[in-house]
């Protein structure tokens, strides 16, 4: 048995190399899996300069029943994601980086904590052989996230996650961060006010496509995301929700 409404978003921001290959595939994946039921697509593109937006409306006008797109003017995934989820109102949301890259096979297990109603909140755990410096500020970030925040999550950051549409409702509008620590902050509001959170194991695709290269840098990231805790450190002890 399958919930009433999926929405599942792919970021993107200057991805015109595999925008179209990314969305056909997922959309072969869901055809299959989901064959009656109810979902769709968004292609959620924030601040591309390439030719990523033309491409998103090409594919929303050759699927216009399950495609739909989100153009912002400026860069953002966390703005953008936030602003999509916001305005959702589907049973469970998800959104997937825009490589693909887990097997599209483990999809489901991702959703069906939420549809059983075990979990608020699905993060995916990344499994797998990973380049050294990334599996670094893994480790280092969700021991900073445990001692700031008593957040048990192996890896706040894994691009693939999923949301009730209590969540949405409840924790989402709360929400401040606009870039890739979007994320880390829905989970420690989720932490804060007791929504259960399930980590899943899940493959990882660490190069789908071929060509593409890492931007992660050690130094500047790692200064990114002490910045970042800093933040959602003061947003979390702030808010107050309805939970």
């Amino acid at each position: 048995m399958h919930p009433s409404s999926l929405l599942f978003i792919l970021p993107l921001h200057n991805e015109e190399r595999i925008t179209r290959v990314s969305c056909e595939t997922l959309l072969h994946f869901l055809h299959a899996q989901y064959e009656h039921g109810t979902w769709q697509i968004v292609l959620a593109d924030n601040g591309s300069t390439d030719a990523t937006p033309t491409i998103v409306d090409e594919l929303v006008k050759e699927h216009p029943e399950r495609v739909r797109a989100y153009h912002s003017p400026v860069a953002g995934r966390g703005r953008t994601l936030r602003t999509i989820l916001v305005e959702s109102d589907t049973d469970i949301s998800c959104y997937i980086d825009a490589d693909l890259p887990i097997p599209l096979e483990e999809l489901p297990t991702i959703l069906s904590p939420i549809e059983g109603r075990s979990a608020e909140m699905t993060v995916g755990q990344r499994m797998g052989d990973r380049p050294w410096m990334r599996r670094i500020l893994t480790h280092a970030f969700s021991f900073a996230t445990g001692i700031l925040f008593g957040l048990r999550v192996r890896d706040a950051q894994c691009g693939v996650k999923a949301f009730s549409r209590r969540t949405i409702r409840e924790l989402v509008p709360f929400a401040q961060e606009n870039g890739f620590f979007l994320d880390t902050e829905l989970l420690c509001l989720a932490k804060k006010h007791s929504f259960p959170i399930r980590e899943i194991p899940i493959h990882w695709i660490e190069r789908r496509y071929a060509g593409r290269t890492s931007s992660v840098r050690l130094f500047r990231d790692s200064c990114r995301a002490i910045a970042a805790l800093l933040r959602i450190r003061r947003l979390v002890r702030q808010t107050r929700t309805s939970s």
